[in-house]
């Protein structure tokens, strides 16, 4: 068998389907652009979407875990944690977190 028989093999069929198509440096570039999206912008939606994102790389990360992306699933789900306590905390300034968004909404 091959690795990535091997591989398909160990993986759900759904998460191989979703994620088939997706290279690891793609992946990396997307934590990446992330970060920059995060620095560059104080949007507390663009920073949820940008934690949804990595949560997907995570997932392409672990259905390719033997081909290298071991790393990629730590650094994923850490991004993940960190975009999404951003776009939820409460910031310090006037600009409100999605959490007091919801609220203002009811």
């Amino acid at each position: 068998m091959t690795n990535q028989t091997e591989q398909q093999t160990a993986n759900p069929s759904w998460l191989t389907k979703i994620t088939a198509p997706v290279p690891l440096w793609v992946g990396w570039g997307v934590n990446g652009l992330a970060w920059v999206i995060f620095i560059l912008t104080a949007n507390h939606m663009l920073e949820f979407l940008m934690g949804l994102a990595c949560i997907y790389v995570g997932l392409v990360a672990i259905a390719k875990r033997e081909s290298g992306g071991k790393k990629l699933i730590f650094v994923s789900f850490g991004d993940a944690i960190w975009m999404f306590y951003w776009a939820f905390a409460r910031p310090m300034d006037d600009s409100a977190g999605l959490l007091d968004l919801i609220h203002r909404l009811q």
